[in-house]
């Protein structure tokens, strides 16, 4: 009862007065004084300062580690289909520098995590404890591997105890082996959508190619009548497929002739055309300004269509 009473009367007194204070300038005036003295450090710089004390302390033969900040590693696992392997470092901890000499740097783990990524930080770091707070890290080493299930990240296997490399393998090894169907679920996914991708450009090739023909048809001249004096009936013989017939005017020029086959949708894009004998070879950007009774003396013709390089054309 005596000290309550005093208590009381600060407390009243305080809520009577706090809404006075301007929390707001004390709030900057802390951060700046807090920016003087303890300057926040390039979260990044931190990692690379991380792995040069890790090498100098285990040498660098353990598995290379993802350079970059924790949310990168997950995007680019999620990206890449594989699974992020998170160690969480505590620098003067015996149990984490015996977890590094027994497991990390040892060939068997290194055989584990094969193409998969592993990321690493200690716990006096920025990322270090970002890290932790997502994985409800408690103890050190801790050792997670992380798989992603759709958009959903999950924890496969979380390692917060250490009593012995066998064990820690074993677990590890177990880890892995749970974690395939996952890795697999997400190639399945990746490869659909790549299908559907792939299908998606090839219709829209499809109907690019159809409106250019339908442009370069409405840009042709008209097919003379059968009845019109003064044309050459040309036959053009595609490789595979049926010919293309077609009257011509012999004061059409010569380069109508390949306007007319790319409107076939079995021609290719660089050709040259083969008539005569003995056989001439003429190509679209060659045969200039002549026109067909230039090339075409008769009044017939079959022309043989041959497909060639791009550098030929």
């Amino acid at each position: 009862q005596i000290l309550r009473t005093p208590l009381q009367f600060l407390y009243a007194t305080f809520i009577k007065v706090q809404s006075f204070f301007p929390w707001t300038v004390i709030r900057l005036v802390c951060s700046f004084v807090q920016s003087l003295f303890w300057a926040e450090r390039d979260p990044v710089q931190e990692l690379q300062d991380y792995y040069t004390y890790f090498d100098n302390q285990y040498d660098s033969r353990h598995p290379v580690f993802y350079r970059g900040k924790f949310s990168q590693a997950l995007q680019d696992a999620k990206k890449e289909v594989r699974l992020l392997f998170v160690y969480l470092h505590e620098k003067n901890s015996p149990l984490c520098d015996r977890f590094c000499r027994e497991v990390l740097c040892e060939d068997t783990i290194q055989t584990i995590i094969g193409n998969n990524l592993l990321w690493s930080a200690s716990s006096d770091t920025q990322e270090g404890r970002i890290a932790s707070r997502i994985l409800h890290c408690t103890a050190h080493p801790c050792l997670c591997i992380i798989a992603h299930h759709g958009s959903q990240q999950t924890v496969q296997l979380k390692l917060q105890r250490y009593n012995g490399a066998d064990e820690c393998i074993a677990a590890v090894f177990d880890g892995v082996q749970n974690a395939e169907h996952v890795l697999q679920h997400n190639r399945n996914m990746q490869n659909q959508r790549g299908q559907r991708d792939r299908l998606l450009e090839e219709q829209n090739a499809a109907y690019l190619e159809s409106v250019r023909v339908d442009q370069e048809k409405a840009n042709l001249p008209v097919e003379p009548l059968p009845s019109e004096s003064d044309t050459i009936q040309v036959s053009i013989r595609l490789p595979d497929n049926e010919p293309i017939r077609r009257r011509f005017r012999r004061n059409d020029p010569a380069k109508l002739l390949f306007e007319v086959a790319w409107t076939n949708n079995h021609v290719p894009e660089h050709f040259e055309l083969l008539w005569g004998y003995p056989r001439q070879r003429y190509q679209y950007n060659k045969i200039g300004d002549r026109l067909i009774k230039d090339v075409i003396p008769g009044n017939s013709e079959t022309c043989y269509l041959e497909q060639i390089e791009e550098s030929d054309s």
